[in-house]
């Protein structure tokens, strides 16, 4: 044999083991049927060996018709008339396995000139996985653009620095009357000419975009303008995507506009009262520090009038706290009227204002005082045929760099003026250096004297306020309520006396007498449960961050006999959020005395809502600021239904303070809400008259 033939033969077994070995089917066509295939054909089609496929037609081996619809015999010879003109020819072919499954492989067929003609060598490659993945992204697409073309967002597509697509929302966001209209513009065109920043829209467009490239992707808020001009705020979300055409960016625009306002409310209501509009006693702490910063630094000089309405308490317990609140409204227009407008004036609280007079010496502040006082003075407030005077005591205290910090500020203040309702009221009293602590102790100390004789002497008097069920349960709960004697027998408001009591660190002992006392009477009366199931005491601040509250509750609690199911202890929002800790830990050890809690004046804080969860209380008590212009006022409507549902989620009932008339009572049951307290319901009454009445109708009722 001589080397050619050799050669030959050599690389017609290595052909031969190509064949037989490949992964991939391989079969030989002549005459347009199948003379040869390798085991892997056999092992694709599921057949037992090849003499099964052999001399078949390709068709034999397909579905009647392929995908395109065209029947399989006459396409399969179209397609091996190709290969046999062009050489070769690759296209995509069902196929069917011997259990009948259809498939789909790629194919590429080969003419191969031979000595008894042409053949023609045909590859299967089973493309399953492949199409399955085509398929899954196709979906995928679809899905993509049903979110793109559905949104409820508006989103667009950016690529060069202009918008290639967008959806119909972004059209509408925009107000405009098709997406052609924004197509191939820079963002810069949809926009003012400058950011809320100052900076140029064109420029900062770029550099946003520029960073979302950058790093992936970018959220920020921006302005956009409506096809009217209109401007609104969004926030933009910048991401930036891998296409085969280069970067893109996918951009989702969100309406901001009631966020923004929402916000803007928040932050007005942080630093405003909301009863008179006028700025708060935080807003004003924060301005008077920078007044004492600006006397420190550049020794300047100013002024803080501390005032406190004379008269306030008549108008309110003879009208009502209505009447109250409108007196306040108009006290704060008169004050705002008198003052400069570089000055600040706030409510610092209850009926007492406060004016920071701004680079303004004591002498020139007393003319400003003096004004202030005869505004007031010749005002007269009339409710429902009657008229009142009001006075006012004011004291004046300069802000100077001897100023030693705010709080002396305030405690000075305070003193002055109470200095002043010590002289006569409805006068000014100007504090110096010489006088401020003579003041101080001449105005605080006659009340501290009064609150520890009353201690002592037992010159306090337990009242109860009935708190009644809107919802048609049989749950009736009595708040018991605290006023002290005076030497006549008149009875005074915790209003008066508390202040003090606070400042001096006496409210735990008038809280553990009323504890004390509020048992004690309860004892007596051991068949009132029949009439109320709970009755409420209210403790202070302090008073939750001493670690003996709980066992005197304990003590008394045992000592008289009463299931603590029985007895619901009430807590400021103020005073639990300032002592979260604390409060978390009493109401935690009182309620395994099977004691409920209520947290009082809820709303009125900044961040209610964020620290409701952290309490857990059985009720709340919705703040009667509140509840009192549900009729009137929307907004006030909305707080009381939002505090309403909040604390229905959280499984709390919902108590209304303030409910004096029907028609206050009838909102409140459109609400939902559970319970209401106030004069519509009934005025607060002395507590052993309440017990003595119904001990007598539950006797009667038996007989």
């Amino acid at each position: 044999m001589n080397s050619a033939e050799e050669k030959y033969r050599a690389l017609e077994e290595r052909y031969k083991t190509l064949f037989e070995k490949s992964a991939d089917a391989f079969l030989i066509i002549v005459n347009d049927k199948f003379v040869d295939c390798n085991m892997a054909t056999v092992e694709m089609l599921d057949y037992r060996n090849k003499q099964e496929l052999l001399n078949t037609h390709p068709s034999v081996l397909s579905p009647p018709t392929q995908p395109d619809g065209r029947d399989s015999f006459e396409k399969a010879n179209e397609m091996m008339a190709i290969a046999l003109d062009k050489g070769s020819h690759r296209f995509e072919w069902m196929h069917k396995r011997y259990n009948s499954e259809v498939f789909p492989v790629e194919v590429l067929l080969t003419a191969i000139p031979s000595d008894a003609g042409t053949m023609i060598h045909v590859v299967w490659r089973d493309i399953t996985d492949r199409k399955d993945a085509e398929k899954r992204l196709e979906a995928s697409e679809k899905r993509y653009k049903t979110l793109f073309d559905k949104s409820a967002d508006a989103m667009l597509i950016i690529v060069n620095d202009k918008f290639v697509d967008c959806n119909m929302a972004t059209v509408e966001m925009l107000d405009y009357r098709n997406k052609q209209e924004l197509l191939n513009t820079h963002p810069s065109v949809l926009s003012p000419p400058t950011q809320p920043d100052g900076r140029d829209s064109f420029e900062k467009a770029n550099e946003m975009m520029a960073i979302a490239l950058d790093k992936g992707s970018h959220r920020f808020e921006w302005e956009y303008k409506r096809y009217n001009g209109e401007v609104f705020p969004v926030e933009v979300l910048l991401t930036a995507i891998p296409s085969d055409a280069g970067t893109m960016i996918h951009v989702v625009w969100r309406d901001i506009t009631d966020r923004k306002k929402a916000h803007e409310l928040i932050t007005y209501q942080a630093k405003h009262d909301l009863l008179t509009g006028l700025n708060n006693r935080y807003e004003f702490e924060r301005s008077a520090r920078e007044l004492l910063s600006d006397s420190k630094n550049k020794d300047t000089e100013h002024a803080l009038c501390y005032l406190d309405l004379d008269q306030f308490k008549v108008v309110n317990d003879t009208c009502g706290h209505l009447a109250g609140d409108e007196l306040l409204r108009q006290i704060g227009k008169i004050l705002n009227n008198t003052i400069s407008a570089r000055d600040t004036l706030a409510r610092l609280g209850g009926d007492e204002f406060g004016v920071l007079l701004q680079y303004c010496s004591i002498r020139d502040a007393q003319r400003v005082t003096s004004s202030i006082l005869d505004a007031i003075q010749d005002y007269r407030f009339t409710w429902e045929g009657r008229t009142f005077r009001v006075g006012v005591s004011i004291g004046l205290v300069p802000i100077t760099s001897f100023t030693r910090n705010l709080t002396d500020l305030m405690k000075d203040a305070d003193a002055a003026c109470y200095t002043a309702k010590d002289k006569g009221r409805n006068c000014i009293h100007v504090s110096t250096l010489d006088d401020s602590d003579v003041a101080h102790h001449h105005g605080q100390l006659q009340w501290v004297n009064r609150i520890n004789d009353a201690l002592n002497s037992d010159s306090y008097e337990l009242f109860g306020q009935d708190i009644s069920s809107l919802n048609g349960s049989d749950e009736k709960y009595c708040e018991i309520l605290l006023r002290m004697k005076d030497a006549d027998g008149n009875m005074i408001s915790p209003g008066d006396f508390l202040p003090a009591a606070e400042r001096y660190n006496l409210t735990t002992q008038i809280d553990f007498w009323v504890i004390r006392n509020a048992f004690r009477l309860l004892k007596e009366f051991p068949s009132i449960f029949q009439v109320y199931t709970s009755f409420s005491i209210n403790l202070s601040g302090a008073c939750i961050t001493k670690p003996e509250t709980f066992e005197y509750i304990k003590e008394n609690l045992k000592e008289s006999g009463i299931k603590g199911e029985n007895i619901c202890f009430e807590i400021t929002e103020t005073a639990a959020i300032s002592n979260l800790v604390y409060a978390n830990e009493l109401i935690s050890y009182v309620k395994k005395l099977g004691c409920k809690f209520s947290l009082d004046d809820f709303g009125s804080g900044l961040s209610s809502f964020a620290y409701l969860k952290n309490l857990p209380v059985d009720y709340l008590k919705i703040d009667g600021l509140f509840v009192k212009n549900i009729v009137e006022d929307k907004i006030d409507f909305s707080m009381v239904k939002a505090i309403n549902e909040v604390g229905h989620l959280m499984g709390m009932q919902t108590i209304a303070e303030y409910v004096e008339n029907g028609s206050i009572y009838d909102r409140l049951c459109e609400i939902g809400v559970d319970f209401a307290q106030g004069f519509f319901i009934s005025k607060p009454e002395a507590l052993t008259g309440i017990l003595q009445a119904s001990t007598d109708s539950i006797r009667i009722n038996r007989l």
